[in-house]
């Protein structure tokens, strides 16, 4: 083997093996694939045998097995001493301490090769005059020639990838991934990215996208369709104008162009929307939403809800002297407690009108079996009978046990310690009931013109039954006295 020391500057073009400094001389060497030992520091060859190797190592050597190779060392002047056999991170280079980097190609980082007469990894120079000379492994560059140069260049392919990294990291509603060398974006189902991606054309939503997701808020107030404004008052009549509920009375303003066109009452404060007054109730002791709430139960007087307003009209003729509405309380009617469980009260379960009724059973319960004969009784305040024609007249619902042996009912009237019956389930029903249905009725008061008196509504059981476990009872309301007015 061989080496050429080369003590004066060369020129390279640039295809060319690239120069390596000496670690000491400054001096330029170019390596061929088999260096050999190099020329002692005095230009003569040692003249020390090597024990082993085919011919004597230089100083700077030692001899292991049947190799020269460099004398390792921490110091110059041990590069003149041939007692250091061991490799070490310093080696013996021209009788100069030199760094060691390399003993062989494996032990450079590709794509270095080492020097193995320097013992230092090296760059091995790079040429090309066209494209294919370039071709690496990298299935992700685009390689080419530079020809001025004669070196190679390797780009980045778009849309080549190794890993999902590589592809950028998308967005809220696209995913980015690497697949078979490609990259892939993949949008997402029902995603956005901004509200406008969200409008579900309902004015009467907010739109938003929310971390790729839409979101459909409801607009207070607002409506499409007049549908949607009921405000669960009788006497209301319920319209959508503009996106808008509004919500009209009789005996008020229902068009307008400006809100002044909309006054109301004292009991509505009005407001113009697109051509029409809408109206929001105001609180006060005259104001109201059904009739009901306006009856004061003076005779001969018809007691209505106009506009929100409690209106009082006198009757001539015939007229209502009483009324018993049943709809917050027992209305002063006095009943018997007979039995703590079942007896008359006011309930909700069933009416006509109002929201209450008189009934006899177990309260909040569809029942009046306690498994004993119940009966019980109520009595209204006294009264005094209107002058002839006059009348008693309401509503009954009897859900009991058909037959004229079990579950009687009936209304007195009771004047001057005597009582009359007025109705009864055997007499008017012919011991049936009125088939889980309200019935109207009407008895006669005139032979009691003029005298006081009271209304008797009772229930008796006679004998306990246990068939009838889930019956009504016993039900009255909306009970008046009529008669001539005023």
């Amino acid at each position: 083997m061989r080496s050429i020391l080369l003590l004066l500057p060369v020129l390279l073009s640039a295809c060319e093996l690239k120069p390596i400094a000496d670690p000491v001389t400054d001096s330029v060497e170019i390596a061929d694939d088999t260096p050999t030992v190099a020329d002692a520091d005095d230009g003569t060859a040692a003249d020390v045998e090597a024990v082993g190797c085919a011919f004597a190592c230089l100083p700077s050597q030692t001899c292991v097995g049947t190799e020269c190779v460099a004398k390792a060392c921490t110091a110059d002047p041990e590069c003149n001493d041939s007692g250091n056999t061991d490799e070490a991170p310093s080696y013996c280079f021209h009788g100069f301490c030199a760094g060691y980097q390399c003993a062989k190609d494996v032990d450079c980082a590709a794509p270095q090769k080492c020097n193995t007469l320097t013992f230092k990894c090296y760059t091995p120079a790079t040429c090309c005059t066209y494209d294919a000379m370039c071709v690496d492994t990298d299935g992700c560059t685009n390689d080419t020639c530079d020809k001025p140069s004669g070196q190679c260049k390797h780009t980045l392919a778009a849309g080549c990838c190794k890993v999902d990294g590589d592809c950028g990291g998308g967005s809220a509603c696209v995913v980015a991934s690497c697949k078979a060398g490609q990259c892939d974006w993949t949008s997402k189902v029902n995603c956005c990215q901004k509200s406008a991606d969200c409008s579900d054309g309902n004015a009467c939503t907010t739109d938003t996208c929310t971390g790729g997701t839409c979101g459909h808020a409801a607009v207070a107030g607002c409506c499409i369709n007049a549908g949607q404004c009921d405000d669960g008052e009788a006497g209301s009549v319920d319209l959508c104008a503009a996106n808008q509920c509004i919500h009209q009375w009789n005996g008020v303003a229902s068009v307008c162009t400006v809100d002044g066109d909309c006054a109301g009452n004292s009991c509505l404060a009005g407001k113009c929307v697109v051509g029409k007054c809408g109206y929001t109730p105001k609180a006060g002791a005259n104001c109201c939403t059904t009739d009901d709430q306006c009856v004061v139960d003076k005779s001969c007087q018809v007691d209505a809800c106009a506009a929100h307003t409690c209106t009082h009209t006198a009757v001539s003729g015939a007229g209502t002297h009483l009324w018993w509405h049943f709809n917050t309380s027992m209305d002063n009617w006095i009943a018997d407690m007979a039995h703590p469980t079942a007896y008359f009260h006011k309930t909700t379960l069933l009416y006509v009108n109002g929201g209450g009724a008189l009934r006899f059973g177990i309260p909040d319960q569809v029942n009046f079996e306690t498994g004993n004969a119940n009966k019980g009784s109520a009595l209204s305040p006294a009264f005094t009978v209107p002058k002839s024609p006059s009348q008693l007249k309401g509503w009954i619902y009897l859900d009991v046990e058909p037959g004229t042996a079990v579950h009687l009912a009936g209304i007195d009237l009771v004047s001057g310690g005597t009582t009359t019956p007025l109705w009864s389930k055997l007499k008017d029903l012919s011991g049936s009931t009125t088939g889980q249905t309200w019935k109207p009725f009407s008895v006669d008061l005139s032979p009691w013109a003029g005298k006081s008196a009271q209304v008797k509504v009772w229930f008796d059981q006679v004998k306990y039954d246990t068939s009838n476990k889930a019956k009504m009872g016993f039900v009255l309301d909306e009970l008046e006295v009529v008669g001539p007015c005023p």
